[in-house]
């Protein structure tokens, strides 16, 4: 990974970043200029006002400033560099702990043993040459490199077949909730918005908080998220909506396709990603409906086998 800081950027005044701070909390602050990092507004290498100048502008205390400076370089979005200032960083995994930033790379001639990966010494592994070539003939050379098919043909039939609609690819996790995971890590930044269902699935909550989300609750009725709640919910540009087709948790509601189609309407306006946890999938008595049918480019659509295979 590359990281490139100019050695002189734009100096940002204060009073350009005071209209985008909704919320003066230490989270609030991060997550309005995480937001501007990410929408092009502030540029890698531009210098962020200083901690006191920011706190003056918004009245609040030089500490909360700093507070929200640190959840920040904890996201590797922007760097400290003492006296010279704070600046944006242009790094390839924003998101990403700084802590974990150096894992991985390799050691001087000079160092001692890396201990911090938990990999063991390549000496010490067996040969796998032999297996390796056996796995990669005949039947199985189709699993032979990451550019393949990531999943069986044979399964790939037979979920094409019952899908709702037709997906651009597939690939097969480890459950719902891993599934969900991957998608949060993938779409969601510190301080960007999510639409979710109101009440929602606590795990998807808990997930979305720890990327340091702003959760936008919308209500629901019999046939699912309201369309006109909605509407007003993507004013706030939302990069995602979090839905549960079929037996959503805690309500037990499941989307009619009547309302499928009201919701892709009103999401066709906008760009946020559609996820769809079906996470009650083949146990579940309900049509199986999707607003992927609708607009399938911006559908994730997750199926749970788990409650009807798994156990």
């Amino acid at each position: 990974m590359t990281v490139s800081i100019p050695a002189s950027g734009t100096l940002v005044p204060a009073a350009d970043v005071v209209p985008f701070i909704e919320d003066r909390s230490p989270r609030g602050i991060a997550a309005a200029v995480h937001r501007m990092i990410r929408a092009g507004s502030l540029a890698p290498g531009d210098r962020l006002p200083t901690v006191r100048e920011l706190a003056v502008a918004i009245n609040v205390s030089p500490a909360t400033v700093s507070e929200a400076w640190q959840a920040l370089g904890a996201v590797g979005a922007i760097q400290a560099r003492g006296r010279a200032g704070t600046f944006v960083r242009d790094v390839a995994e924003p998101t990403r702990p700084t802590r974990y930033l150096g894992i991985g790379g390799a050691p001087t001639q000079d160092a001692a043993m890396d201990l911090s990966t938990g990999t063991p010494d390549p000496a010490l592994l067996p040969a796998l040459h032999e297996a390796v070539e056996r796995f990669s003939a005949g039947a199985t050379a189709w699993t032979s490199s990451y550019l393949d098919e990531p999943v069986l043909p044979a399964l790939r039939e037979h979920l094409e077949a019952s899908w709702p609609f037709r997906p651009q690819r597939l690939t097969v996790l480890d459950g719902a909730l891993d599934a969900l995971s991957r998608v949060v890590d993938q779409v969601v930044g510190l301080g960007d918005r999510v639409v979710m269902e109101s009440p929602g699935f606590p795990p998807l909550i808990d997930m979305l908080e720890r990327a340091g989300a702003e959760i936008i609750a919308v209500p629901m009725d019999e046939q699912g998220i309201v369309p006109n709640d909605l509407t007003g919910a993507l004013q706030a540009a939302p990069v995602a909506v979090f839905v549960q087709p079929r037996a959503q948790n805690p309500t037990g509601t499941s989307m009619t396709r009547l309302r499928s189609s009201q919701l892709a309407e009103v999401l066709a306006g906008s760009r946020a990603w559609v996820i769809e946890d079906d996470h009650c999938g083949d146990i579940s008595i309900a049509d199986d409906v999707s607003i992927g049918q609708f607009l399938p480019e911006r559908c994730v659509h997750i199926r749970s086998y788990s409650k009807s295979h798994g156990p």
